[in-house]
């Protein structure tokens, strides 16, 4: 039986630019998101907690 031949994958090419990412510029709607996120878990923790007293 014939061995499969396996190629050589390509190496990967870093880049360097020299200069740090901006990450205020990257994440600044992150904190937005999270808020928002936040109230909408309390509203639905909220309405689960109403329907618990009410049905039960």
């Amino acid at each position: 039986m014939m061995q499969p031949v396996r190629a050589e994958a390509p190496a990967a090419e870093q880049r360097s630019t020299g200069q740090e990412p901006d990450y205020a510029g990257e994440y600044r709607y992150v904190l937005g998101d999270l808020k928002r996120i936040g109230v909408l878990a309390a509203a639905m923790f909220a309405i689960l907690v109403a329907l618990a007293l009410i049905i039960g």
